[in-house]
């Protein structure tokens, strides 16, 4: 990332309740606790897919993961 916000970020209780019994604490709490990413923002840089290693701009905050047309063609 070449840009990166930090925002405090507030929990909303009705839209957690729901997931919380499908979700793995212990590992959720280490990898939160580990990398400090609860609350960056990635304001420009790049997401890379983990499948094939395609890379997607991220540009004022937002990901652009549209295929261009010679992507698309099969």
């Amino acid at each position: 990332a070449t840009g990166v916000r930090i925002n405090p970020v507030e929990v909303n209780p009705d839209f957690v309740a729901p997931t919380i019994p499908k979700v793995e604490w212990v590992v959720l709490l280490e990898a939160a606790n580990t990398l400090h990413l609860v609350e960056v923002n990635v304001l420009e840089g790049t997401l890379q897919c983990p499948e094939s290693g395609r890379l997607f701009p991220i540009s004022c905050g937002i990901p652009n993961m549209l295929l261009s047309d010679e992507e698309t063609e099969t």
